[in-house]
């Protein structure tokens, strides 16, 4: 049948040629491949020999070109070679016109798209001669409702832009708003040869005419497929041609317009644009990027609101990609720019709120920077402390506790890096932690005393306050920490009782003395807790707290205070819980180096009352043994 229609057609009246294309056009869809292999035959014999055929290319070319995608090999071999000789055809028949053309494009470009054939001079000709009365039809076949129709005119746009090269130039504004559409298509396929059209773009067009285009879109609408487009052209152009506009396009990157979007598809091509810029730079240059820090912000940015962690897995590789191109280290690339980021933030982290980008971009800083943090401290502890304040956001402050608390267990390669945090930890003492210890009612202020006191055990834990600093604000924090002893949460009361061991050993013996012996009341008190974990924890307190008194204890002035405090430790000695008479009898020893007759004279007191006379018995030994070796001194 097409070889009839061929051959009828060859023969007779060209005028027949209009009511068939149409119905050749849809058997390219056919699913049979022997179908679609006659439709081809016969566009390019037509292409080759139909009289009067110069009045048709623009219909026939795209019969042949579409099969140039096909998806069996033999069918685009077969499309291959009719469209060489097709194209050769053309200049032989137009010698004379093509000669200065021929001369002037015989070599090859040396920025052309790798292991990609360049269709002859010829096949270029035509598509620039009919390019105008195809692209109308084939931008508005691309969005066509129908899968099969899409993909095939993706595919055909792209052949297309192969064969036009610089010609294309002129048709780059509804190319590329067909573009920006077809972005967001379901079919992968068609996507795909979006982005390779794209890429085709960026080596073909100047960049003095697609970057306007281009970027006047993005700062419009943001859309995905403008910043699908921009990263692919990026990648086809030549960095040599590029590079005046490369400060202007990294400029809208890193704008919050842009690099700040939610939607995960944006983000992930935001990525691609920068990796696109980097690609541009030769790793052997290893010289720092003109446009780094706007690559880096946005790059920052992109991971700060996140939609997956996909997304921030490319992120970091990304950022780590821009370091190798300069050469530095993973460390340096934040030591060169972390400071000109934060100083960007002017003064909106007064401002901050649970949605501030700016917030966001400051936390994936300071735990992305390592040691870079402990050079920042005097710029970092200010914006941490002013979102501290009791009007502050709740989950502002809720995440920096969470930072800081992070960087605190890993401080020596972070805030202390420097060995300067000291000089700091003493203002995030009064400024961030102690403010949100003091009692107000509700569940979140509960919570964020338990978040306070838990970062303070932190800095304790992890010796980032010295004795002396320790010791400037011991008043304040013990304080604050025997009202914390009441809380109803758990873990306030059981990280309390540590933080106060840690206090009393630390600096206990340095403490006022009469603030000494007015605590234990509070300590005492907690041996009566609910939970037995709080009963042990302060035992371990009430063991530095007898420890803090040594030589420089008054038994005269202090005799009814310690009789007292001992006849509480009895009371618990005799517990059901043996975990706790033992860490009470562990206080006992401590109290008895220092008067062990008032403990020997308690347990002949209690000794026959007690369940059992174990703890008793051992604790009469100890102050034996104690005596004996006072004896020998």
């Amino acid at each position: 049948m097409q070889t009839a229609k061929c051959q009828v057609l060859l023969y007779g009246n060209n005028k027949n040629v209009d009511d068939v294309v149409s119905h050749l056009a849809q058997r390219l869809f056919d699913q049979s491949a022997a179908v679609r292999e006659a439709v081809t035959k016969l566009a390019g014999m037509w292409l080759l020999q139909l009289p009067d055929r110069y009045s048709f290319w623009h219909k026939l070319m795209p019969l042949l070109l579409t099969s140039l995608t096909d998806e069996l090999p033999s069918i685009q071999e077969e499309a291959a070679c009719l469209w060489h000789d097709v194209g050769i055809r053309y200049l032989r028949e137009n010698e004379n016109d093509m000669k200065e053309k021929e001369d002037f494009e015989a070599v090859q470009p040396k920025h052309y798209p790798p292991g990609v054939e360049r269709p002859n001079l010829g096949c270029r000709e035509l598509v620039y001669r009919n390019q105008s009365k195809i692209i109308p039809g084939l931008s508005r076949d691309i969005l066509d409702w129908v899968v099969e129709t899409r993909k095939k005119s993706a595919a055909l746009l792209y052949i297309i832009v192969l064969n036009a090269e610089a010609s294309i130039t002129q048709h780059i504004a509804v190319l590329m708003e067909a573009i920006y559409k077809a972005t967001i298509d379901e079919e992968p396929v068609v996507v795909n040869y979006v982005e390779k059209t794209c890429e085709l773009l960026g080596y073909f067009i100047s960049p003095d005419v697609w970057v306007p285009v281009v970027t006047s879109t993005i700062k419009k609408y943001q859309h995905f497929g403008s910043i699908l487009a921009l990263a692919n052209l990026i990648k086809g152009s030549e960095e040599c041609k590029l590079r005046d506009f490369l400060p202007s396009i990294c400029s809208l990157m890193s704008s919050a317009d842009v690099c700040t979007s939610r939607l995960q598809n944006v983000q992930d091509k935001t990525l691609d644009c920068v990796k696109a810029v980097l690609n541009l730079y030769s790793l052997g240059v290893l010289e720092p990027i003109p446009v780094s820090y706007d690559l880096f912000k946005t790059v920052i940015s992109v991971i700060s609101v996140k939609s997956s962690e996909t997304v921030e897995a490319k992120g970091k590789a990304t950022l780590k990609e821009l370091s190798e191109v300069q050469g530095l280290e993973y460390d340096d690339l934040f030591k060169q720019h972390a400071l000109q980021l934060l100083e960007s933030f002017g003064d909106s982290y007064l401002h901050w709120t649970k949605g501030s980008v700016e917030r966001h971009m400051f936390d994936v800083l300071l735990v992305n920077s390592g040691p870079v943090v402990g050079e920042l401290l005097d710029k970092i502890i200010p914006m941490i402390t002013a979102n501290m304040k009791s009007d502050k956001d709740i989950e502002v402050k809720s995440k920096l506790f969470s930072l800081v608390s992070g960087l605190i267990q890993n401080s020596a390669d972070t805030i202390n890096s420097t060995n300067r945090f000291g000089d700091f930890a003493v203002i995030l003492v009064k400024d961030m932690i102690l403010p949100n210890c003091i009692w107000k009612a509700g569940q979140t202020a509960a919570a964020f005393r338990t978040l306070a006191v838990s970062c303070l055990w932190s800095l304790l834990k992890h010796k980032l306050l010295t004795a002396e600093q320790l010791l400037s604000v011991t008043e304040e924090l013990l304080t604050q920490m025997l009202t914390l002893l009441e809380d109803d949460r758990l873990n306030t009361r059981l990280v309390t009782c540590r933080v106060i061991m840690h206090m009393l050993s630390v600096v206990g013996k340095e403490m006022d003395r009469h603030r000494l012996y007015n605590i234990y009341p509070n300590l005492l008190k907690r041996l009566d807790d609910s939970n037995d974990n709080v009963r042990i924890a302060v035992s371990k307190t009430l063991e530095a707290y007898f420890k803090s008194f040594n030589e420089q204890y008054d038994a005269k002035s202090y005799r009814a205070h310690f009789e007292e405090l001992v006849k509480g430790l009895f009371l618990h000695l005799d517990d059901s819980n043996t975990e706790v008479q033992e860490a009470v009898q562990g206080v006992l020893e401590h109290a008895a180096v220092i008067q062990p007759e008032v403990v020997v004279k308690e347990i002949e007191a209690v000794q026959h009352k007690h369940r059992t006379p174990k703890y008793c018995n051992a604790l009469l030994r100890y102050c034996e043994n104690l005596r004996l070796q006072n004896g020998v001194h």
